[in-house]
């Protein structure tokens, strides 16, 4: 007997990782986001393990449903994901960008 082809939106093919820690890439023609483990040691770096890179057009629209996803998320589920200050300045993220996650949908 053949075994079945996997359909295209099968995923049990596609290793499957965690990331506490990233960075982002933009050039004039794609979007990378480096992914990585952080080190639990200071004097140790951090260790990526993948990259993912998208044309631009791609990025700004996961951009967007990710927006959308956690927003629906966190009012299903009645609670409020929020990053202490320091980490938004860290990352550089100003207030009113966080805020977005407030408005209503």
């Amino acid at each position: 007997m053949q075994k079945p082809q996997p359909l295209p939106s099968d995923h049990s093919q596609i290793d499957e990782s965690f990331s506490d820690v990233f960075e982002t890439h933009l050039t004039d023609w794609s979007y990378a986001i480096t992914f990585g483990l952080r080190s639990v040691r200071p004097d140790e770096p951090h260790k990526y393990t993948s990259q993912v890179r998208m044309p631009l057009a791609q990025a700004k629209a996961l951009a967007v449903l990710m927006l959308r996803n956690i927003r629906q998320y966190e009012q299903a589920a009645g609670i409020d994901i929020d990053l202490p200050r320091d980490v938004l300045e860290k990352l550089q993220i100003p207030q009113e960008d966080w805020q977005l996650f407030r408005e209503p949908l």
